[in-house]
């Protein structure tokens, strides 16, 4: 650098592309410069030149630079359709420790732009409610994952949610005038599977406020007045079950019916929403819970977070001719080949499987105090190093601690 230098210029380029002016550094004893905003996983040519009384000096060297990968959105997520003036978005929480919330994004349509709606704190969050929406309506939603130190992923497919319709209204609604001291009122409705009951209202007079007079599941309802030539307004308002989902109507009727083959098992009914508070809130409460595949995918990955990680969990899917024992995670390419990975669920997965498909229950059961020695001893790998761990191991290490206390244990 000249003594009569002032500053700097930066210039910037993706790979191929031209050098173009990004910066300026007006201190010429500055050494550092952050340049932000970039693409993730995305490589990019720098160059400096500095600039003074004399003018700005020649081209000098040029370095390339990348950025890293950039969080993930996360990796499931769906849109609960058909419920009355609100759409209801959950998804799979994600594994990242350093996530903090999820951002949520709406539109109308394709022609709409996108417009944050909220953003929803902690990463164990799995749904969030959308209670501004009009009945009868399409809606459009995505979801960002936003890290702790303010990182935001690429946004996710494309969830696509139409409100539920108003119930048709009643119809040919008609009172008596000449009943003594009393109005009985008749009416008419369509067919709807999802009735709950008839709001009344009525006022007295034309002009004055409707109110709230009574309830009832009959077509008919007796307004007992304490005197003659009363005159009356009145409305009916259907109302149907807001929280019944049309898609889950059929999954409970085959349960219930099923359940009376088993008079010994205890049967309780639980909304997915409040299921997924009570299995954070006291876990100990449940022994099976029975959901669809659409739920049970979301509750399974959030029971394995109370556990410490995804990485522990073993799964079987059991009932037909030929079972599958797997971890309740997926493959994982984005930590292949780095030695990190939990391998405890894929051999509770074997130990699943000595116990369900071939009976072993002695040698699944050797397994599993195997594993359960390894983590008492204080062994971990990194996904759970932050739980009292003595030794930080990687996969196969871990592999080879829990294949020596089953064969210390079989001596």
């Amino acid at each position: 650098m000249c003594i009569r230098d002032r500053g700097y210029y930066i210039y910037r380029a993706n790979l191929n592309e031209p050098l173009k002016l990004v910066g300026t550094i007006k201190d010429r004893f500055a050494t550092h410069y952050l340049d932000d905003g970039l693409n993730p996983a995305t490589t990019y040519r720098y160059a400096i030149k500095t600039f003074g009384q004399n003018g700005i000096s020649a081209d000098g060297i040029v370095v390339s630079a990348s950025t890293s990968k950039g969080v993930e959105t996360v990796s499931f997520a769906q849109a609960i359709y058909g419920l009355p003036e609100r759409v209801k978005l959950i998804w799979r929480p994600h594994a990242n420790l350093k996530v903090g919330s999820y951002i949520i994004e709406r539109r109308k349509d394709e022609k709409s732009s996108w417009s944050k709606k909220a953003e929803v704190k902690g990463r164990l969050s799995a749904e969030y409610i959308d209670n501004s929406v009009k009945s009868g309506e399409m809606y459009q939603y995505r979801i960002r994952v936003k890290t702790l130190d303010g990182d935001i992923s690429e946004p996710s497919n494309v969830l696509t949610a139409q409100t539920k319709e108003l119930p048709l209204g009643v119809i040919n609604l008609q009172a008596t005038i000449d009943q003594p001291k009393k109005i009985i009122l008749t009416w008419d409705s369509p067919l709807n599977e999802a009735f709950s009951h008839y709001q009344i209202y009525t006022s007295r007079g034309s002009i004055l406020p409707l109110v709230p007079l009574a309830k009832t599941d009959k077509n008919s309802y007796e307004d007992l007045i304490n005197a003659n030539g009363a005159r009356r307004y009145y409305k009916v308002t259907l109302v149907d079950k807001a929280n019944v989902l049309e898609t889950s109507q059929l999954w409970r009727e085959v349960v219930a019916d099923v359940a009376k083959k088993y008079e010994d098992v205890r049967l309780d009914y639980m909304y997915v929403d409040n299921a997924a508070m009570q299995l954070i809130k006291d876990p100990k409460q449940f022994d099976v819970l029975l959901t669809e595949n659409l739920f049970g995918d979301i509750l399974s990955d959030e029971a394995s977070m109370i556990c410490g990680s995804i990485g522990l969990l073993p799964s079987a899917s059991i009932g037909g001719k030929v079972g599958i024992f797997e971890p309740i995670h997926g493959s994982a390419p984005d930590i292949a080949k780095q030695g990190i990975a939990n391998p405890i669920a894929t051999i509770l997965s074997a130990a699943m499987m000595l116990k369900y498909a071939f009976g072993e229950h002695q040698a699944a059961k050797t397994i599993e105090e195997a594993v359960k020695k390894a983590l008492k001893d204080g062994y971990r790998t990194k996904d759970i190093a932050n739980y009292e761990a003595k030794e930080v191991c990687t996969t196969g290490d871990m592999g080879s601690i829990i294949s020596n206390y089953i064969t210390d244990d079989e001596r």
